[in-house]
């Protein structure tokens, strides 16, 4: 089986509609997660469609790609920079996958610094409806935490909640307290 074929299960487990050019129908459902999604650059494994537009991608390889993963991330970007074909986009790809049976990475376009992090499983269609909806990332809302409230609270846990709010508003997700 190609890996796309591989992944189609997962998708379908999380409430995504695989369909392909071939049998394309917009109005099945919210998310459509569309096999062999064309692009100027090439075709990547599926095209993420939420009420019928385009919003991602998915690089499908196979589970013993897992530990190369990363190199995949490249060449999502250009299918993600690219123009879709067959499909009306008016706005960026925001959200790009590299995704093995066993790996699921996915990149928020919108963070200060996109990167891709490794998720648990493969996001439901309304999740990432959701996440459109919302003006900032979860990165992006990080840089810009409401003001500390004090009161009640020890120096020591002060300063330990500024370090971690200032790591944070840095994108640096990763801090030790």
């Amino acid at each position: 089986k190609s890996p796309e074929t591989k992944s189609t299960p997962q998708l379908e487990a999380a409430g995504w509609l695989v369909q392909d050019k071939d049998s394309l129908d917009l109005s099945q459902g919210i998310g459509i997660a569309y096999k062999e999604f064309r692009t100027d650059a090439g075709p990547a494994d599926y095209g993420l469609l939420i009420n019928g537009l385009p919003v991602g991608l998915i690089e499908a390889k196979p589970e013993n790609h897992g530990h190369r993963i990363t190199s995949v991330e490249e060449q999502s970007a250009r299918y993600a920079d690219a123009k879709p074909k067959y499909v009306a986009n008016s706005k960026p790809l925001l959200f790009i996958f590299e995704a093995t049976g066993a790996i699921t990475r996915l990149t928020d376009r919108r963070d200060p610094r996109p990167r891709a992090r490794e998720l648990f499983h493969f996001p439901q269609p309304g999740i990432i409806k959701e996440w459109l909806e919302q003006d900032k990332s979860l990165r992006k809302k990080l840089t810009a935490l409401p003001k500390l409230q004090t009161s009640g609270l020890y120096d020591c846990q002060i300063e330990a909640i500024e370090g971690l709010e200032k790591s944070l508003a840095e994108d640096r997700p990763r801090a030790l307290i």
